[in-house]
Order: C-alpha cells, then structure tokens, then sequence
C-alpha cells in the first residue's frame, strides 16, 4: 500500500507499507532513507521517527516537525471496515471471509472518495464476500455428505 506526498518544502516523501509483512519503506526525493532502528529512519544525517501505519495513520517526525503521510480515518471508516467481521462466527471459511472483506474495506476507506461512495462500497464488500462465505459453506458441506 503506497502513499506519496508532497509537503511545503518541496520534499517529495513516498510511503509503503507491506499488507503483509508490516515492513515500511520511506522515499525523501527519490532516497529510500536506511532504518537505524524499529522505528526510527535515517536522511541527511537527521532522524526521523516513524508514528503510526496505514490503518491508523503514518506521520513522519523530526524534533517539533510532524509530517503527516496518512490521515487518520475517522470512526465511521472503522465501522465500516469491521462490518465484515461479524462472519468471524462462521469457523474458517467465516473467518476467511471476513478478513478478506476487511482487507478490501481498509482500502476502499484510504482512497479519496465521496463518504457515500465509500459506504457503498463498503457494504457491497460486505455483500459480496458473505455471497463468497455462503457458497464455500455450501461447497463444504456437499463435500462431507
């Protein structure tokens, strides 16, 4: 998942991080900057510390200077990448289907669009993979009879 910004400074920073393996990678003008530690990335000599990460929110920060690469979403995005969970009840394929619901939501509410488009979206989500949890449901149990 990439983010790119471009703050008042003319520093073009680009953000990345692996759905998968949590590893961040940061770009200032085209230098990835080396990681000192967990947190903590190194550009020009200076330290910059990582807060955050693409669910909750990145920002990038040098002593007072708070750079923010994400905004946080607001409480009604988080309803709406949650709703899918409410398959967690359905065992495996349950749990398959609402994460992968999940990871769509969480998508879906990062991008700029309209709070209703996002809500759409969202609930067709919702829609399609409780279709996709029905089916493997059905699928399974014609397997053991």
């Amino acid at each position: 998942m990439k983010s790119t910004y471009v703050n008042k400074d003319n520093l073009k920073i680009k953000y990345e991080e692996s759905f998968w393996t949590g590893k961040k990678t940061i770009v200032i003008n085209d230098v990835e900057l080396q990681k000192v530690k967990k947190n903590v990335y190194k550009y020009q000599d200076e330290d910059y510390n990582l807060k955050g990460n693409y669910l909750i929110g990145a920002s990038l920060n040098k002593g007072t200077t708070k750079i923010q690469l994400l905004k946080s979403l607001s409480w009604w995005n988080y309803i709406l990448i949650f709703i899918p969970a409410i398959l967690f009840t359905g065992g495996a394929v349950g749990s398959f289907s609402a994460a992968l619901g999940m990871i769509i939501n969480v998508g879906v509410n990062r991008k700029e669009l309209h709070p209703v488009v996002k809500i759409i979206l969202s609930l067709f989500t919702f829609g399609a993979v409780f279709v996709i949890y029905a089916i493997l449901s059905i699928l399974l149990l014609g397997m053991t009879q």
